[in-house]
């Protein structure tokens, strides 16, 4: 079991202690909530800070601050939020998604 699956399966376990799902289809609704809406976010987060640094040209300071601030806000928006998924797999898919796309976005 990989570290993402391992925080999916505490996440819906701390959950189930603080008594917010008690049915198995509400445990089933939390899990693919949790699970693909992390990712989800993570993709979509990443198409727009990756067209937003396609604009930029020759600042390589800005270029460098958007990454982080967004990296930040994506954690941000996913763990403290009303939206409630995995901030570490939308990191995680972020970073994926950057380094395959967004890095063709970058001013060389």
């Amino acid at each position: 079991m990989n570290d993402g699956t391992a925080m999916v399966f505490f996440m819906l376990f701390m959950d189930l202690a603080k008594g917010n799902s008690s049915s198995f289809f509400g445990v089933i609704g939390n899990f693919v909530r949790i699970a693909f809406g992390g990712p989800l976010l993570g993709i979509i987060m990443g198409f727009l800070i990756s067209f937003w640094m396609k604009r930029i040209v020759r600042d390589y300071i800005l270029s460098i601050n958007i990454t982080f601030v967004g990296a930040y806000l994506i954690f941000y928006i996913a763990e403290f939020t009303w939206v409630k998924v995995s901030g570490i797999l939308a990191l995680v898919v972020f970073g994926l998604y950057m380094s395959a796309v967004g890095k063709r976005k970058i001013y060389p």
